[in-house]
């Protein structure tokens, strides 16, 4: 788990995103393999976009706003319920297996 109080900068700032990765053992050429699942455009899903991370907009509650400000908080994908993050995942690994050949 990735803290912004260790960190000292809080998303979108891309320290919290590499930080996250790094954790991870990931470095940046995987960034375009990594789905970052977010409900805050402003924060999740821009802070993804900044760095090449696939966004995934969780529109589930009514918390935050659901229109993008602009063109960097565009979310790659969007889905309304977690369960629908598996299908997404696995079409992702199939794009990203046939990629490969």
């Amino acid at each position: 788990m990735i803290v912004s109080e260790h960190i000292r900068v809080r998303k979108p700032d891309p320290r919290m995103f590499k930080a996250a990765a790094g954790a991870l053992d990931l470095s940046e050429q995987d960034y375009g393999r990594i789905i970052m699942v977010g409900n805050n455009l402003s924060r999740d899903i821009k802070g993804a976009n900044l760095l090449g991370i696939i966004s995934v907009h969780l529109d589930w509650t009514p918390r935050y706003p659901k229109t993008p400000a602009d063109e960097s908080e565009m979310p790659a994908y969007t889905i309304s319920e977690p369960l629908e993050l598996l299908d997404l995942a696995e079409s992702l690994n199939e794009k990203l297996t046939a990629g490969r050949k």
